[in-house]
C-alpha cells in the first residue's frame, strides 16, 4: 500500500513539475510549437490580405499594391494633416512605434511569467498533496 502510494506520489511529483517546465519561459516544446502555429496563422492572414482577387495566389501587381498601401498607411500616420514628413515627425512615430513594441512584448513576458509562476505554486500544492497521503498512508498502516 506504502509502495502504490509512494508511486502515486512520485508520478503526481513529476507531472506537476513537468508542467511547470512547459508553462514556465523556457518551455521549448510548447513554445516552439505555439510559435510555429501563430506565424502560420500570421503568415496565412498576411497572404489574404495580400491577394485582392481572392484567387488563392499573390500576383507581383498585388503584392506591391499592398506594400505601397501599407507605406502610404504609415506614411499618413507618421506624416500628420500636411502631406509632408519631417525629421521630428518620424523621429517622434519611430519612437511611439518602438514604445508600442516594447510595451506589447513587456505584456507578453509578465503573461509568461504569470503562468510560470501559477505552475510552480501547482506543483509545489501537488507534491506536498502528495507527501501528505503518503504520509496518512504510513500511519494508517502502523
Amino acid at each position: 500500500m506504502i509502495r502504490t502510494l509512494t508511486i502515486m506520489a512520485g508520478s503526481a511529483l513529476v507531472l506537476s513539475v513537468g508542467a511547470a517546465a512547459v508553462a514556465g519561459p523556457d518551455g521549448d516544446a510548447m513554445k516552439g510549437k505555439m510559435k510555429g502555429d501563430m506565424t502560420a496563422s500570421m503568415v496565412e492572414t498576411h497572404f489574404t490580405e495580400m491577394d485582392a482577387d481572392k484567387n488563392g495566389v499573390v500576383s507581383e501587381d498585388e503584392f506591391i499594391a499592398f506594400a505601397v498601401a501599407k507605406a502610404k498607411a504609415k506614411f499618413a500616420t507618421a506624416a500628420g494633416d500636411d502631406s509632408e514628413l519631417t525629421l521630428d515627425e518620424l523621429k517622434t512615430h519611430h519612437m511611439a512605434m518602438m514604445e508600442e513594441m516594447k510595451a506589447k512584448h513587456e505584456g507578453m513576458m509578465k503573461g509568461k511569467a504569470d503562468a510560470a509562476e501559477d505552475a510552480a505554486d501547482n506543483a509545489a500544492e501537488a507534491a506536498e498533496d502528495a507527501a501528505d497521503a503518503v504520509e496518512d498512508a504510513a500511519e494508517t498502516e502502523e
